[in-house]
């Protein structure tokens, strides 16, 4: 059923919620080697899903969930429909899973033949249609919440191929959290600076702004988060994300989507979870980048289908700036979307975002 905002709202922000202490002789997810260790010595990585969106790239995520279910140890591979589109193709995209599956050098865009033989039953399809409609991209974590079963979840967008290594090493952070008694958070190749100054990317904003030059990454302060388009948290932190949702639905619905994985970040902080790089080696974002990319640890595929993200829209960063700064001010609710709104209106932009209503108003 498609989730219906409260017709009765508290007259203050609901107080976020923490995750549970575990019980007492509750078993602890094991710890395995830290970050880009060897894949194949980490035999006590937790159990991950990996949760794969998928809303205009019926056309090559089989590429993806091929790669997933071939040369990866996930305990499951969940494909989410987002779109009409999708669902439509459902057995087309199976049938080209399959043969991607059987034959990976003329299927799978790839030269490297699979490291093992697939197991579909691994695959689960999720029609999720009717919710995206209604609470767009963020709806990927709902979906995650009411589908996937193993206690580590990968959130993946449907045009990155990551591999074992990166998505172990991922995934054996949040281990380690839970292990050691800390919060789980998110982590994830990729970062970007999301506080009181605004939106970033390390590099640009040092480059061209004075204030986030002597502004450093900070977990504390919020300002480093973790893209979400390849990261790892727990089912746990997930579902935290879920329950508390209300503080953020007026927001995605009026920018369609686009901000989620900045709210999902709040989040991780609002609970005390970190939001920290896997194989952090420098803490400039771009020369980390080059490095997992060029070392194969996982690649875009950008260009398929013609479907392009957020980043195509006009004024995307301006948004995402307004989004963080309101956020830093501590507004949530129906005050984040307004306080994002004025920004836009100062900024001239907001004849741009629909969901935002008259531009005059």
């Amino acid at each position: 059923q498609p989730l219906r905002p409260s017709r009765r709202r508290a007259a203050r922000d609901p107080p976020l919620r923490r995750r549970p202490r575990r019980r007492a002789g509750e078993r602890a997810l094991s710890p395995a080697a830290l970050p880009l260790g060897n894949a194949d010595t980490n035999a006590n990585v937790s159990a991950f899903s990996v949760v794969v969106p998928c809303f205009s790239r019926q056309g090559s995520v089989h590429r993806v969930l091929s790669n997933l279910l071939a040369n990866t140890t996930a305990s499951e591979v969940i494909l989410v429909m987002q779109s009409r589109a999708v669902v439509e193709d459902k057995e087309g995209i199976l049938d080209r899973v399959q043969r991607a599956c059987e034959d990976p050098l003329r299927h799978n865009g790839t030269y490297r033949p699979n490291k093992h033989a697939c197991d579909l039953s691994k695959l689960k399809v999720v029609d999720n249609v009717e919710r995206n409609d209604e609470i767009f991209s963020a709806s990927r974590f709902f979906a995650a919440a009411e589908h996937a079963t193993s206690p580590v979840l990968v959130h993946s967008d449907d045009d990155i191929r990551a591999n074992e290594k990166l998505l172990r090493a991922m995934v054996s952070r949040v281990a380690a959290a839970v292990a050691a008694g800390r919060t789980p958070g998110l982590y994830g190749p990729e970062t970007r600076a999301c506080g009181a100054n605004g939106y970033c990317n390390s590099n640009e904003c040092r480059a061209t702004d004075y204030a986030w030059a002597n502004f450093p990454f900070n977990n504390k302060s919020g300002t480093q988060i973790i893209l979400t388009d390849l990261a790892a948290t727990s089912s746990e932190m997930n579902a935290l994300y879920v329950q508390n949702f209300e503080l953020y639905r007026d927001l995605i619905v009026r920018t369609r989507g686009n901000g989620e994985d900045l709210t999902f970040n709040h989040q991780v902080q609002a609970a005390g979870g970190e939001r920290a790089v896997v194989g952090a080696i420098t803490p400039e974002y771009g020369v980390l980048e080059k490095k997992l990319q060029s070392g194969g640890y996982y690649e875009f595929m950008k260009g398929h289908d013609g479907a392009d993200s957020y980043h195509a829209a006009p004024d995307h960063y301006s948004l995402r700036g307004a989004i963080c700064s309101c956020m830093a001010s501590g507004k949530l609710e129906a005050p984040l979307g307004e306080c994002v709104k004025s920004s836009l209106r100062k900024d001239g932009l907001l004849h741009l975002y629909s969901g935002f209503g008259n531009a005059s108003a």
